[in-house]
């Protein structure tokens, strides 16, 4: 028995040990990946957005003022009615009187602010 000696490689099972210490360090590293993308997706999920009270009020009026003017149709239909059978007069006093008021409410709005 004294001559029967059983030989190891130590390079392979170094080799092997590297190998597999590579690998774990590997996979020690996508998992580390996986984790920080996780966390970056909760992140972007978790996100929002506060508008100011200017901006809330500046998004009111873009919204109002997407909306079509509400109109008369009845009243529009009797003044082309009127107009086209020739009865419909206005004088230059009415035209004046007008043109006042909406002067006067638009300088009445402006003072307000």
């Amino acid at each position: 028995m004294s001559g029967d000696f059983m030989s190891i490689d130590l390079k392979n099972i170094t080799a092997n040990q590297t190998d597999a210490t590579g690998a774990n360090a590997k996979l020690r590293q996508s998992e580390t990946d996986l984790n920080t993308e996780q966390k970056q997706q909760k992140a972007v999920s978790d996100d929002s957005v506060v508008l100011s009270d200017k901006a809330k009020v500046v998004q009111s009026l873009i919204s109002e003022i997407s909306q079509p003017p509400q109109t008369d149709s009845q009243r529009i239909d009797a003044l082309r009615a009127t107009i086209a059978s020739g009865d419909y007069s206005v004088t230059a006093e009415k035209i004046a009187t007008k043109l006042l008021d909406i002067d006067l409410g638009y300088r009445d709005q402006s003072n307000e602010r």
